[in-house]
């Protein structure tokens, strides 16, 4: 796997670790992948996202909070 882009998405990780948890989200590394890649596999299983390349928190959170599942859970708060 690709050093760089892992180093800078783990990095962005743990800058947001409070959003991470408000979104029960699960950082999982597999670093035996010959390829970086950033996906986001949604509650029921399907896979919401697939990218080559590292991502801001702050998309991955819009992504994740206009998602039908994550705006029923801001709702009920």
């Amino acid at each position: 796997m690709q050093a760089a882009p892992y180093l800078q998405q783990i990095s962005a990780f743990d800058a947001a670790a409070a959003g991470l948890k408000e979104r029960d989200l699960e950082v999982i590394t597999q670093t035996s992948a010959p390829a970086f890649r950033v996906r986001l596999v949604g509650k029921d299983g399907g896979v919401k996202l697939d990218v080559g390349t590292p991502m801001t928190t702050d998309a991955l959170f819009a992504l994740i909070d206009a998602m039908p599942m994550r705006q029923d859970e801001m709702s009920n708060r």
